[in-house]
């Protein structure tokens, strides 16, 4: 009898311990979601300060354009994470 109930203990904890990793996993999900929303808004403000903007010395767009590079690629690797 013990051995049963040992058995069903070790089922439920596996079952527990799965169901919280499913959980985690989801919040990562929306988390990463969330910003790649960021990111994509950021790039959208970049490119409207590349077009509309008042500042359009060499040096501020070649800072502009690497955190456009940067934003792209971290976009990216949020994309392909889940796209595997």
């Amino acid at each position: 009898m013990k051995i049963i109930l040992a058995m069903f203990g070790i089922q439920f904890l596996i079952v527990l311990v799965t169901a919280l990793s499913k959980i985690a996993a989801g919040s990562s999900e929306s988390r990463d979601n969330k910003r790649i929303s960021v990111i994509t808004s950021e790039i959208e403000k970049i490119q409207r300060q590349d077009l509309f903007g008042d500042d359009k010395s060499e040096k501020s767009q070649r800072r502009r354009n690497a955190r456009k590079i940067r934003l792209f690629a971290e976009r990216e690797l949020l994309f392909s994470k889940y796209n595997d």
